[in-house]
């Protein structure tokens, strides 16, 4: 059960100044990592996530939520109306052309909600990003 069966068999020695030192270890702090996790981290993703956030990036995590679930609400509302329309196509009762139409224009009124949704979200995103 010794080093054979070891999933992580690779050590690495790196001399590190003390401010990079200090910069790791309160960036692992911050994440409530290991420091050998926060490189684990930091080498995977290219960066250290902390914990919490600072408030300008809660806000737009915040920002994405709500666009996010106003986008589910609508996809869930074309749903609805799509399967109301198979329901009454497949059984004894004749779909009206009124609701067709009713449904593709709630169709193009959610598409229009959901692009305008991601444009907002990578406005967010450019902000943040710019920012920085």
């Amino acid at each position: 059960m010794g080093e054979e069966n070891r999933f992580r068999k690779r050590c690495i020695r790196v001399k590190l100044s003390d401010d990079e030192y200090n910069t790791i270890w309160q960036k692992s702090l911050a994440s409530n990592l290991t420091v050998s996790d926060a490189i684990r981290t930091l080498i995977v993703f290219g960066r250290i996530k902390p914990d919490s956030l600072d408030e300008k990036s809660q806000a737009l995590v915040d920002s994405l939520n709500k666009l996010i679930e106003k986008t589910i609400f609508e996809i869930n509302r074309i749903g609805n109306n799509v399967n109301q329309i198979a329901y009454n196509t497949n059984s004894v009762y004749n779909t009206e052309l009124v609701d067709l139409e009713m449904t593709m224009s709630n169709l193009v009124r959610a598409y229009g909600i959901f692009l305008d949704s991601i444009n907002e979200i990578r406005e967010l995103c450019e902000y943040v990003s710019y920012s920085e």
